[in-house]
């Protein structure tokens, strides 16, 4: 599967890449989707513990902070040109296209 890149987003290899809810299964599987593709600058985030992360990558930033304020989405978010990627929409869209094509 290719991800496609609205308006050119993420197309860099050193772009930031945000992975938020990257301690559960998706969210983890999108990380190392990215770290193998040749992305740098990976930020992984969970409010998880990390001893509760399905999957942790060395070479990856993992954060552990809750996103549901303003102020740690603003964290999340700091540095390079920014890319967001939220599995839970990645799920919503895997799931639609499923029943979309099996029916």
């Amino acid at each position: 599967m290719e991800l496609t890149r609205p308006n050119g987003v993420g197309e860099s290899k050193d772009a930031l890449i945000v992975v938020t809810g990257a301690g559960g299964f998706i969210g983890g599987h999108l990380v190392k989707y990215f770290h193998e593709k040749g992305f740098k600058h990976i930020r992984a985030v969970d409010k998880k513990p990390f001893g509760e992360w399905y999957q942790r990558l060395p070479e990856v930033e993992h954060v552990c902070l809750d996103c549901s304020s303003e102020d740690s989405c603003r964290r999340v978010c700091e540095g390079r040109r920014k890319s967001i990627i939220w599995p839970q929409t990645w799920a919503a869209w895997a799931s639609l296209s499923a029943s979309v094509w099996s029916a």
